[in-house]
């Protein structure tokens, strides 16, 4: 399922305001477009409506389908993890049908799948350790990329960090990974 309604893909494209991104999957969407908020938002109101090989650094890079690989890798799974999270997904339907764009199926939901497969090592991975190596490396066997990783240990969050274990955070910013997209 895109997450352009229909039309809207042909429309930006006309005022420059979105483009391909050089990884399949994905796409430039300008920084102006990405919520009804956007366009007042003032970190972006500034920036010019120019197609992205002038204005780089006015677009996200974001996945086009919600219900894909290149989601599973923006929600911050690394290459191997989001296969093996995407294999599960697709399984659940015959081979040659299209992968259904709506959700649930068979009464799970694609967040609740990537979810899921955290939860099913939370046993075993979660911590609330203070030590920042022990966090490393259950986000190194869980399968999370490390631009997310440096994120969650970022000085800047310690305290944060210190208010919810790995799982939690992981869980959260998963959520809010997908569900930026959904809406």
């Amino acid at each position: 399922m895109s997450i352009l309604a229909p039309g809207d893909r042909q429309a930006l494209l006309a005022e420059g305001l979105m483009g391909p991104a050089d990884t399949p999957g994905l796409i430039l969407l300008h920084k102006r477009c990405l919520s009804i908020y956007s366009y007042s938002h003032p970190d972006y109101v500034d920036l010019p409506p120019s197609p992205p090989s002038v204005a780089p650094q006015a677009y996200f890079i974001i996945p086009e389908n919600l219900i894909s690989m290149a989601s599973l890798k923006y929600m911050g799974f690394n290459d191997e993890t989001a296969e093996r999270i995407w294999a599960r997904w697709v399984i659940k339907f015959p081979e040659g049908a299209p992968i259904a764009e709506t959700e649930p199926v068979n009464g799970v939901s694609f967040l609740d799948a990537a979810i899921g497969f955290l939860a099913d090592r939370k046993a075993e991975l979660d911590t609330w350790s203070d030590d920042g190596e022990t966090w490393i490396a259950s986000m190194d066997q869980w399968g999370i990329d490390q631009e997310l990783q440096n994120i969650i240990m970022d000085d800047v969050f310690k305290n944060m960090r210190e208010e919810g274990s790995l799982f939690f955070w992981l869980r959260g910013t998963v959520e809010l990974a997908y569900g930026g997209r959904q809406n």
